[in-house]
């Protein structure tokens, strides 16, 4: 299993095609979850975790993030092994902009 997370107010369908591309290619199963991007890191984390165990996501699934969606990943990895994480243009210590969206 293979989780595409998009990024800080984007969507989804911005993993779509590179998704179903490497699934073709690879022996994976990919998902591409709609992540509510506003909410603070670690309530996305949760929610996440909880729909990776409804559809009963293995231990070693891999987690690919852009932006946003890498912070979420690592955020998902103290709730839950996984096999790998990759991360595309995501700032290790989070996005300023990002946490400060709720507050103003």
């Amino acid at each position: 299993v293979v989780v595409f997370l998009h990024g800080f107010n984007s969507s989804a369908s911005s993993w779509v095609a590179t998704a179903t591309r490497l699934q073709s290619r690879l022996d994976i199963v990919a998902h591409v979850p709609e992540m509510p991007w506003w909410l603070p890191y670690d309530e996305q984390a949760r929610q996440l975790d909880n729909a990776a165990t409804a559809i009963g996501a293995p231990a070693n699934m891999v987690m690919v993030g852009h932006s946003n969606g890498g912070i979420v990943s690592r955020a998902l990895s103290t709730k839950r092994p996984l096999g790998g994480i990759v991360t595309m243009g995501s700032p290790h210590g989070g996005a300023l902009l990002a946490e400060r969206l709720n507050t103003v």
